[in-house]
């Protein structure tokens, strides 16, 4: 097997708004957000941080369809 890139997965999500991509990295999560119309913004949670971010999401939005 051929390692073609050692970047990490990168997801993304796409709304009429713009687009948020994700990133996991071996100390957290990377987040960048592109705005139409507006420069991006980038963001670097540490591991912590992540884990409260997933746990108040999941508080808050559990259940409910996208």
């Amino acid at each position: 097997m051929t390692v073609l890139s050692t970047i990490p997965p990168l997801t993304s999500f796409w709304t009429q708004g713009g687009r948020l991509h994700v990133c996991p990295m071996p100390d957290g999560v990377y987040l960048s957000v592109e705005r139409h119309g507006i420069s991006s913004q980038e963001l670097t949670l540490s591991r912590e941080q992540a884990l409260d971010l997933l746990r108040l999401l999941q508080e808050n939005f559990a259940g409910e369809d996208g």
